[in-house]
């Protein structure tokens, strides 16, 4: 896509500069002129869409866009389009993405509480995804976590998302980035949402760690240690810190751990998880969401009237998803709210003392120094150790499990899908 041949005006927005560019699509940063803030506008040339799953991909991104409503995820304005592009209009985040940020730091790590923040607020995500909309991001990763002016997390790029249904129950797609993708979808099983906490688990092990837990150079080294080798910790590793992670990327989806199990872990904080839902539920309630939220924010409507926007059928219009100059720009002021309104949330949740789902217990790496303890057994080379209230803490071995292993796949990676039902 040539840069000139980009407009310098779409609709109410004038575009500013480039600030990426992919296969397909060129993201802009343009001013909306109404309101004069910043908004990031994703060109998609024409031509790409002209076969028909490209067609169907890009339409089904747009409809999740639209109905997706949620302070951690990026948010969808308005579709505008000319004889050679498509404009997606969306949220403009400040920041650069998790993945970036991590790597301009001195060690490519981060502390475990900072590690734990964003990973709170990513399962937040993906509950709402999962649970709410049924829908299966599919390509979780660093790069699709931007952070915004306060340092919390937007997650972008519903381009490979699908969603699940009662006559498509499970996914079959070979799609998502190699290093995050699930075993189950390398070695071409169905899969459901499960997918995603994988996909969390190869990032948290990245933030942490500073490493990518499977990495290699060449493709298919790649995809064997994905499929049939354990992920590798450090020997000074806390050992909750390692079962959690363990636990993320177990390769047998039906024993991977669930959100539910995750907000219960002992490494994983309930009280700070609540604390970030609470804080940025109650701020999201500047947001019209019709059927969950039709009550109209009137210091965003007082604003709006300062800035000379005819608001008299604001609310008819909010209410019939009406896209004119009105609703954009309340939906802009008000994600502009949010995002203002959660600037400090960072800097009080990291100046707080959010207790862990154990926070005092302390797990020896020697058996004989194990305090708290009521029970010690070995099954096999599994330790548990059952600790306080009934709730055991468990370290595994190194293991090299080959439930997938399968060289078809191996020496295939690309083999194609021969269902026609699901994608």
């Amino acid at each position: 896509m040539a840069d000139s041949a980009i407009p310098n005006k779409i609709g109410d927005y004038e575009i500013q500069e480039i600030l990426g560019k992919g296969a397909f699509a060129t993201t802009c940063k343009a001013i909306h002129v109404h309101t004069n803030l910043p908004v990031a506008i994703k060109v998609v040339e024409k031509s790409s869409l002209s076969e028909p799953n490209n067609q169907k991909r890009f339409d089904l991104e747009i409809f999740l866009l639209r109905n997706l409503h949620h302070p951690f995820i990026a948010k969808y304005f308005q579709l505008l389009e000319d004889s050679n592009f498509c404009f997606i209009c969306m949220e403009y985040i400040e920041n650069e993405d998790l993945y970036h940020h991590v790597n301009e730091l001195s060690d490519k790590r981060l502390e475990e509480k900072e590690a734990r923040y964003y990973f709170e607020q990513l399962i937040l995500v993906l509950e709402y995804l999962h649970n709410e909309k049924k829908v299966v991001h599919r390509d979780i990763k660093g790069q699709n976590l931007v952070l915004d002016r306060g340092f919390n997390i937007k997650v972008i790029d519903f381009g490979i998302a699908n969603v699940l249904s009662n006559s498509k129950a499970k996914l079959s797609s070979l799609c998502g980035s190699l290093c995050f993708m699930a075993p189950e979808i390398l070695a071409h099983e169905p899969y459901i949402q499960s997918v995603d906490i994988w996909s969390a688990g190869v990032l948290l092990y990245s933030l942490i760690i500073g490493t990518l837990p499977f990495y290699r150079w060449q493709r298919e080294a790649l995809i064997e240690r994905i499929l049939n080798v354990e992920p590798v910790f450090p020997k000074d590793f806390h050992p909750l810190l390692q079962d959690f992670l363990s636990k993320l990327l177990c390769k047998d989806p039906a024993t991977r751990i669930s959100i539910e199990q995750i907000k219960e872990h002992p490494w994983f904080s309930k009280d700070e998880y609540e604390y970030i839902k609470q804080n940025s539920m109650h701020l999201m309630q500047s947001e019209f969401i019709l059927g969950r939220r039709n009550v109209i924010d009137q210091e965003i409507v007082e604003k709006m009237n300062r800035m000379n926007i005819n608001t008299d059928y604001l609310k008819q219009s909010l209410k019939s998803r009406e896209t004119n100059t009105c609703t954009i720009s309340y939906h802009i002021l008000a994600r502009e709210k949010l995002v203002e309104g959660m600037k400090e949330l960072k800097t009080k949740v990291m100046a707080q003392n959010f207790k862990q789902n154990f926070q005092k217990i302390e797990v020896a790496q020697n058996v004989q120094n194990v305090k708290n303890c009521q029970q010690v057994r070995k099954i096999q080379d599994l330790k548990v150790y059952k600790l306080n209230k009934g709730r055991p803490i468990i370290i595994l071995p190194q293991t090299n499990s080959r439930r997938y292993s399968n060289p078809a796949v191996i020496v295939c990676p690309t083999k194609k899908n021969t269902s026609k039902n699901n994608s």
